[in-house]
């Protein structure tokens, strides 16, 4: 099973978790200095539990999002995002062909916190998975994946990975030996039956 990292949110895992740690660091070092002077008074808690808090953000954006990735395997293509993960079957996917952010996002659209994440990849070229029908688990997808992981034009998925020819190709090359297992369990019955047939004739003469 080919297994290729989406580029978006490990630019984003890699701009967060820096972030988070400056932020802890800072919230660290007011938290020590009230151990020492007492500054904050009876609202010394609320350091502590901004602490907790940044440190699992730390862990979402650090650990979690890096996981983002699209794996195709011989049965479906697999969209794994921090939390969870949803399946495509290769019966949804009509076509894999080169596409960019920028034919389904102005630049002008995006927020000011995914400008950062997304202008080095806005005029770059991706692998656009077109389907002709999300499945049921994408009714909910943009509370697990970003928005511009989705094309606007047209449905389908626009992956920003290392090598986009190679995923295409892989994922071309396993949808076509799907379809072929496809074909031939449906066309295993009519064979059987017709060899059946010919061996009644072969003995009758």
């Amino acid at each position: 099973m080919g297994s290729y990292p989406l580029l978006t949110q490990r630019r984003i895992s890699r701009r967060m978790r820096w972030k988070l740690v400056l932020l802890a660091v800072l919230l660290l070092a007011l938290g020590l200095y009230d151990q020492v002077t007492a500054i904050l008074g009876p609202n010394w808690i609320w350091i502590w539990l901004a602490l907790l808090a940044t440190a699992l953000m730390w862990f979402y954006y650090a650990v979690l999002m890096r996981r983002t990735a699209i794996h195709v395997a011989p049965a479906f293509v697999r969209l794994q995002g921090p939390l969870t993960s949803c399946k495509i079957s290769y019966g949804r996917i009509q076509l894999v062909t080169p596409g960019k952010l920028d034919q389904h996002y102005s630049y002008k659209s995006l927020s000011l916190g995914e400008r950062p994440a997304l202008k080095p990849l806005f005029h770059r070229t991706c692998a656009f998975v077109e389907l002709n029908s999300y499945p049921k688990a994408f009714k909910w997808r943009r509370l697990w994946f970003p928005r511009t992981l989705f094309g606007t034009s047209k449905k389908g998925l626009l992956c920003h990975v290392d090598d986009w020819m190679a995923f295409s190709q892989d994922l071309e090359s396993v949808r076509a030996r799907y379809q072929a297992r496809q074909s031939n369990a449906r066309n295993r019955p009519q064979m059987t039956l017709a060899g059946r047939i010919l061996a009644e004739d072969v003995e009758f003469l």
